[in-house]
């Protein structure tokens, strides 16, 4: 008599079954059935410290109100002044705003008038000589300006001709110019002089002023004697380089005089400036920096930049190709500034054949090294559209964000990757995120589609609103691929907090398409399955003696839940899944173990799957 099926009867637990006992990240190359341990389908979350996923962070407004114009940013950064002062910088349109963190709400407008909607680049260098610091930036078409971050904060005026700070801090200690032009609310004020906290000869007093307003020092334009502009560049090692956007000469690379950013005057004796032209088709994309090495990127080329000594000179440019190039093939480069930047121990680029690239100069090896970060989520990050793509390194993690696919008009998704557990985290859905910007250990985002700036926040909100979070397990099907079987009981760990509520969908074989379940977890109703008491603590003990810190669960307040959620037990299945999702305002879930109580297994094949026979 022929037989079909087998008794199993046995729980396979999940990531107790895997080598290391702990879960992987979000990946996506492989087919969903060879993805063991790995999240292959999910959306906004995260992965914890504890190497489980949660529902990730959301944020909040920097400043007081919204706006609620179209007009994105296109360029942010921070000016960090030699005193350790932060100001955060942003622009948009034809603006440019500051807020000096941890003084100001609100960004406030530093400088308008420039020509709408172009990027910035920047560099914040001074010289040993000179008392203040500066930020220098240009949008490659206006001319560069620098500003010294100088502010105060108005007190009272006289109607007429004279403008008060608070404090007793002249005005000359605070940094102020003799004579110049500040900035005030919206307006231009240019002064001839200085009285201890007084600003004189006004040629004008703020309109409807308020006690506490931040007067700026206004910007100005540097002054070069040569037409110079550039819209990628960067501080290095005592000066700044920036290709040349004057006159269509976009290959030239530039650098100013050592020690004096402000100085660009081309010579060939130590501590001049000079110029290059770079090799191969395009502008210079980007600048980047490693050490002492100063890297050019065209969009298939990586030039280095070095000065270093001879018989004669201590301060002679010597330039060198960093990877094999010609001029017929697709060869390593970086497609833009904002999505070539820097972590710890490497420099992070995109390029033009859409593949994230680690640049890590080793000590151990001779040559710098080159990695992919983005091949275990390939088919994902190439469908992508890296134009206007920006990245960061926070916290030992790059946040990348791009447009999804060639529909997406602005950047509309952010990734992440671990660089600690080399692993990836699900795409991050609802952050329009035009750049980034860190500021007193907190990430900020500039949006893509809009004049604001947010702060992520551990809450789970997008400014007071709920997302999605979803995540899917791997298509597993117990090492027999190719034999069916039929499930009894789902077995569930999971973190939740209160008010939580989280559906639970079991998919037998590719989305479902031989089944499907769904449960509804709701942390309010099922108290028979919440694990939680009072702490132990018989004598007494310090929290260190009772509490482990850091662990599991990630974010407090959340409670184990166990539960054994019953199949019917007569589907035939090659493979099946487990799918987590919730979309309420600060819903909270962390799923540590999960396991399938398989009953039976189908040792023949059924007919309908059979080809060729009679």
């Amino acid at each position: 008599m022929e037989v079909r099926k087998k008794e199993i009867n046995k729980f396979f637990i999940f990531p107790d079954l895997l080598p290391g006992g702990k879960m992987g990240g979000f990946h996506t190359r492989d087919d969903i059935t060879q993805m063991r341990g790995f999240y292959p389908i999910g959306q906004n979350m995260k992965m914890t410290d504890s190497r489980t996923m949660t529902n990730r962070d959301g944020f909040q407004l920097v400043g007081t109100t919204e706006g609620t114009a179209v007009t994105p940013i296109k360029r942010a950064w921070v000016f960090e002044r030699r005193d350790g002062v932060q100001i955060e910088m942003r622009a948009y349109d034809t603006k440019l705003e500051a807020r000096v963190v941890g003084v100001m709400t609100d960004f406030e407008l530093l400088k308008g008038g420039f020509t709408a909607a172009l990027e910035f680049a920047y560099g914040v260098i001074s010289g040993s000589s000179l008392t203040t610091s500066f930020v220098q930036y240009c949008n490659g078409t206006d001319d560069i300006q620098r500003w010294t971050g100088v502010y105060g904060t108005y007190a009272s005026d006289n109607g007429s001709n004279t403008i008060t700070i608070e404090g007793s801090t002249s005005l000359a200690d605070l940094g102020f110019t003799a004579t110049g032009t500040i900035i005030i609310g919206e307006a231009e004020i240019t002064y001839t002089g200085l009285s201890s906290q007084t600003f004189t000869g006004c040629s004008a007093v703020p309109s409807s002023p308020t006690v506490g307003d931040i007067i700026f020092q206004s910007p100005i334009t540097t002054g070069f004697t040569a037409e110079l502009n550039y819209q990628v560049g960067i501080a290095h090692d005592g000066r700044m380089h920036g290709r040349n956007d004057e006159n269509d000469r976009q290959s030239v690379a530039l650098y100013s005089k050592l020690d004096d950013p402000f100085n660009w005057t081309t010579g060939a004796i130590d501590g001049d400036g000079g110029a290059k032209e770079i090799e191969q088709g395009g502008p210079i994309t980007a600048f980047g920096k490693f050490g002492k090495t100063l890297l050019i990127f065209k969009r298939r080329l990586i030039k280095t930049l070095e000065f270093v000594s001879n018989s004669n000179r201590i301060d002679v440019p010597k330039y060198n190709t960093l990877k094999p190039a010609d001029d017929k093939s697709t060869t390593v480069g970086a497609i833009g500034q904002k999505s070539t930047f820097h972590g710890p121990n490497a420099v992070y680029f995109v390029t033009d054949d859409k593949e994230l690239l680690e640049l890590n100069f080793n000590a151990n090896i001779t040559f710098p090294e080159l990695i992919s970060i983005s091949d275990a989520i390939r088919p994902t990050f190439q469908a992508g559209v890296h134009d206007d793509a920006a990245g960061i390194v926070y916290e030992s993690k790059v946040f990348y964000a791009y447009k999804q696919d060639e529909n997406s008009s602005y950047n509309d998704t952010v990734i992440v990757f671990d660089l600690v557990r080399r692993e990836w985290w699900p795409p991050i859905v609802g952050w329009n995120v035009s750049d980034w910007t860190i500021t007193n250990g907190k990430l900020h985002w500039h949006s893509a589609t809009g004049p604001n700036t947010y702060e992520v926040i551990t809450q789970k909100t997008d400014a007071g609103e709920g997302f999605t979070s979803t995540l899917r397990t791997w298509s597993e099907h117990f090492d027999f691929p190719y034999l069916q079987k039929m499930a009894g009981y789902v077995y569930l760990e999971i973190y939740m907090t209160e008010g939580t509520e989280v559906t639970a969908a079991i998919l037998y074989d590719e989305d479902g398409y031989s089944g499907q379940e769904t449960y509804i977890l709701r942390a309010d109703e099922d108290t028979n399955m919440k694990f939680n008491a009072n702490e132990y603590n018989p004598f007494g003990f310090s929290a260190f003696g009772t509490q482990r810190f850091g662990s599991n669960p990630d974010v407090s307040g959340a409670k184990k839940y166990r539960y054994l959620l019953e199949l019917k037990g007569n589907i035939e299945f090659y493979t099946i899944a487990l799918q987590l999702s919730s979309d309420q305002v600060g819903a909270i879930f962390e799923p540590v173990r999960f396991g399938w109580f398989l009953k039976d297994m189908y040792l023949l094949p059924a007919k309908r799957y059979l080809k060729n026979t009679a």
